[in-house]
């Protein structure tokens, strides 16, 4: 085998505004901002919804629920948004390692790894360490999402530039509409996009092993990777802009542009094409892609363009460890529930009834931001 993937022309490695040395700390809080409400933060104003009735936290704890089906809450964006970051990322990792002179099949080698290390996390988180009930097993979970998006996404990468990218979101995109606007699922008189009966769901039930998370569908399922893809590809776009050499207000505007049209457009297609996480559907696409836009610019503009920092250093801690907290928050390996209760137990013993809950899920917190603030200190960061 050759050790160079293809011949394709090498795209040029990007001009950065940001001196390369210089960490964007924008992506590290926009991250982490993304991981606090599925590590804690949901929780948290779940608890104070209902310990307090306030308005405002009920709306927000409203928010932090998914959709059953059809529809959009913030709670929706926090999968595509991290999907988002991580297209954001690959026009730097690529790119500098081309520019480095490595060969596309070395680059490869390194995406591929990573991917099946996600795929084995992500196997473990769904059902544990060791299972041998295959017929009750998951074969498929967020980390196993976000490596073969990734692993997907960054090989377009290596192949084609600007132009290329956008034909590859249009395709899939229009390719998947047509699939689900077009093609019933057999058995059914007409196309659906209800549970279990759309021709998305009828693939995954021929082809995927084990079980379904919900017997008939499953909303991380293999058949709907490809839109997922296409949310990465628009991600690597955007890194691209975020990489060029146009000015930090500039590079905000752009961004918060993208962000209204995009979300004019998947709230238009919505129309026809329904938004549908469960489903990723093309309109949930580029809608989800709209407000990842408008975050991103609103955050590099103020951590990275006017450089207030401060306000983001918790996220920051997150966000520079997020696989460290996803999986211990997940598997509970570390109860930081426990360890609060634990130590700080006696700080709300006195607290009433309906504000205990909030009290503990505050002091989980800062636990957990403790553990990070300790590997952060330490330089201990688990990337892949």
């Amino acid at each position: 085998m050759s050790t160079e993937i293809g011949t394709a022309a090498q795209p040029m490695p990007p001009a950065g505004h940001t001196p390369p040395e210089e960490r964007l700390q924008s992506l590290d809080i926009l991250r982490g901002f993304d991981m606090f409400w599925i590590s804690g933060g949901d929780h948290l104003f779940h608890a104070i919804a209902t310990a307090t009735g306030w308005a405002w936290a009920v709306l927000l704890a409203h928010h932090l629920k998914h959709v059953h089906w059809e529809g959009f809450r913030f709670y929706d964006l926090i999968m595509p948004l991290f999907l988002f970051i991580t297209g954001i990322t690959l026009p730097l990792s690529v790119g500098r390692r081309l520019a480095r002179g490595q060969t596309r099949w070395e680059i490869f080698r390194r995406l591929l790894t990573r991917t099946l290390l996600l795929v084995i996390l992500g196997h473990m988180d769904k059902n544990g360490p060791i299972s041998l009930d295959v017929a009750h097993l998951r074969f498929t979970s967020v980390l196993g999402r976000i490596g073969v998006a990734g692993l997907a996404a960054g090989v377009i990468l290596m192949f084609t530039r600007t132009r290329g990218q956008i034909l590859w979101v249009i395709g899939i995109l229009m390719g998947y509409w047509a699939l689900m606007t077009f093609v019933p699922a057999p058995g059914q008189a007409a196309v659906s996009f209800e549970q279990g009966v759309n021709i998305v769901d009828y693939l995954d039930q021929r082809i995927m092993p084990g079980a379904l998370k919900s017997g008939n569908h499953d909303a991380i399922g293999w058949c709907s990777t490809p839109p997922a893809i296409a949310t990465v590809l628009l991600g690597a776009l955007a890194g691209a802009w975020l990489l060029s050499a146009n000015s930090p207000g500039r590079k905000v505007a752009g961004f918060l542009g993208a962000g209204v049209v995009l979300i004019g457009a998947g709230w238009l297609w919505g129309l026809q094409f329904p938004i549908i996480k469960n489903l990723w559907t093309s309109s949930f696409v580029l809608y989800t892609a709209g407000w990842s836009c408008l975050l991103l610019g609103a955050t590099y503009g103020i951590a990275d363009g006017l450089k207030w920092r401060r306000w983001g250093y918790p996220f920051l801690l997150i966000g520079m460890n997020p696989l460290v907290i996803y999986i211990l928050t997940n598997t509970r390996w570390i109860d930081f529930h426990y360890v609060a209760q634990f130590f700080l137990g006696f700080t709300y013993a006195g607290a009433s009834a309906t504000m205990v809950p909030v009290w503990q899920e505050v002091t989980t917190l800062i636990v957990q931001f403790v553990f990070l603030y300790w590997l952060h200190r330490r330089k201990l960061f688990w990337r892949v």
